[in-house]
């Protein structure tokens, strides 16, 4: 007889908000399923430690359990983890899959009011599986928050990055664009890091871009993507250009490995932009790679 399923998680109501809802039904299905499959404690099987928000799953067990082909069950976990939803790791036969701020959204501690809640329960009384729908949690406060310094700052360089990128200026609202930054520097993210991230979203030519917009929004949406690409960035090459422009080693000789470096942190030479290729070729005014 199989082993009952006891227990419940939490989907809050932001999740109408998200682009993992706006992307298509199958996709949201294998997302709620990944909430569902996470341990909500950490555990230790066969001398492996899982931690809390990770499984592990084969593809045929989960194509099976979600009733959909495994191409498809492949094709969705790769555009959660390309929204920064969730990441992966091949151990063995299996997967080992990590749902990014798990504890953030299955925090029981975090204060619910009852009158704000949706719960659904299954009557059968064989199954005692619990969904809260719930809204975001309500904090009370004697005092009205206020902007962090670091806001406005971030927000016009993201502003100036946008413009340098597409040619366009960047629609900026104040409150909800400050929001989002705001959000990501209370999580605990520095403005030094998030002008880093900026940089590389800006500059992410991903599909899916493409058809949302390089927004803030979105990009506050999908840090976790270029976090994770930010802290797998090689290593700078161990010269200095203006070091070398005295020494014995050619100076030419050392351009291609400052190209090379900056291709692979831009995803391509014809990304890098024009104010970096400068200074390799100072005599070149634009990157001749890059499609203006």
């Amino acid at each position: 007889m199989e082993e009952k399923q006891q227990g419940f998680i939490y989907l809050w109501r932001q999740l109408l908000k998200s682009d993992t809802w706006k992307c298509d039904g199958e996709l949201l299905k294998v997302f709620i399923w990944c909430l569902l499959k996470a341990t909500h404690q950490s555990l230790e099987t066969n001398k492996m430690v899982v931690e809390r928000g990770q499984f592990f799953a084969g593809e045929k067990v989960a194509s099976k359990e979600l009733g959909i082909p495994t191409s498809t069950y492949r094709g969705k976990l790769k555009k959660l983890k390309e929204l920064g939803v969730v990441e992966t790791k091949v151990a063995n036969r299996f997967t080992l899959i990590t749902v990014c701020n798990y504890s953030t959204y299955q925090n029981r501690d975090l204060p619910q009011p009852v009158n704000q809640a949706t719960i659904y329960k299954d009557n059968n009384k064989d199954n005692n599986n619990t969904i809260v729908l719930a809204e975001e949690p309500v904090v009370k406060r004697k005092l009205k928050t206020q902007p962090r310094e670091e806001t406005k700052p971030l927000i016009t360089y993201y502003s100036n990055k946008y413009k340098e990128m597409f040619s366009e200026p960047y629609h900026i609202s104040w409150a909800k664009d400050g929001k989002h930054i705001k959000q990501l520097l209370d999580s605990g993210f520095t403005a030094t890091t998030l002008f880093k991230l900026i940089d590389m979203f800006i500059n992410d030519k991903d599909a899916f871009l493409t058809k949302t917009g390089h927004t803030i929004s979105v990009f506050a949406s999908t840090i976790n993507k270029y976090v994770g690409q930010l802290h797998s960035e090689p290593e700078k090459p161990s010269f200095d250009l203006k070091d070398l422009e005295h020494g014995s080693t050619p100076l030419e000789e050392m351009r291609p490995k400052w190209v090379e470096w900056w291709a692979r942190k831009y995803g391509g030479k014809e990304n890098i932009p024009d104010n970096v290729w400068r200074t390799i070729y100072p005599d070149n005014a634009t990157n001749p790679h890059r499609k203006h």
